[in-house]
């Protein structure tokens, strides 16, 4: 019933969003570390 290249686009979707979730999260614990720093 799957067709390879819908579970390659499922892949690579979840991959993008895993990067772009890791990044956010970076981003927010570097700026809260330099709003302390910055306090």
């Amino acid at each position: 019933m799957y067709d390879p290249p819908f579970l390659e686009a499922l892949m690579i979707t979840a991959s993008f969003f895993a990067i772009f979730i890791i990044i956010v999260v970076s981003v927010l614990l570097l700026e809260g570390d330099y709003a302390v720093g910055d306090d």
